[in-house]
C-alpha cells in the first residue's frame, strides 16, 4: 500500500505536468 501511494502520486503528477505541457505546446 505505502509503495503504490508513492507511485500513484507521481503517475498524477506526470499526468498533470504532461497534460500542461501539451496545452502550453497548443497554445504556442
Amino acid at each position: 500500500m505505502i509503495k503504490e501511494k508513492p507511485r500513484r502520486s507521481k503517475e498524477s503528477m506526470g499526468t498533470t505536468k504532461l497534460k500542461r505541457n501539451s496545452g502550453r505546446s497548443k497554445g504556442h
